[in-house]
């Protein structure tokens, strides 16, 4: 049971701090003056720089 409680304590912080971390290279972008009904397109550009997988599930304009 010490050798259970030893191992979680040990472990806890790693687990703690294993996770995802999304950087943007740019978080904003302005498109100008745009004609009405002009299909527009900009990629927005970024990397996960945690140890743990990024999972996107929902994505919102604003």
């Amino acid at each position: 049971m010490k050798l259970v409680i030893v191992t979680l304590i040990v472990l806890l912080p790693a687990l703690v701090y294993a996770q995802p971390s999304i950087v943007f290279e740019s978080e904003t972008h302005d498109f100008g003056v745009v004609e009405q009904g002009a299909q527009l397109e900009h990629v927005f550009d970024f990397v996960n720089s945690g140890n743990e997988d990024l999972v996107i599930s929902k994505l919102m304009p604003s």
